[in-house]
């Protein structure tokens, strides 16, 4: 059963979880999130609705990288220049982000 890891020198609790190997290319080999807490009971409770929002974040990293694959090059040249259109929207006029 997964449990809570407590970080050996700072007592702090954490999730460690392996990344599928299908999502490491997007989020790395491991998930890990602190839980803020040295309690062991309280961290018992924060890892259960940490594992929650590691599928919730594993299952946005899967929709994503299926809709890489499927966009097109026309798609992504789109996307580019929308992205660029809002960066430099917020450009100062004389060059570095505000």
């Amino acid at each position: 059963m997964a449990q809570p890891f407590k970080h050996p020198q700072s007592g702090v609790f954490y999730i460690r979880r392996k990344v599928p190997p299908e999502l490491q290319a997007v989020l790395g080999r491991e998930y890990k999130k602190t839980l803020k807490t040295r309690e062991p009971g309280e961290a018992k409770l924060r890892f259960a609705m940490a594992w929650a929002e590691a599928e919730r974040v594993f299952q946005q990293a899967r929709a994503g990288v299926q809709r890489a694959q499927s966009l097109g090059y026309r798609d992504a040249q789109l996307l580019a220049q929308q992205w660029a259109q809002s960066v430099s929207a917020e450009m100062d006029p004389h060059g570095p982000l505000r």
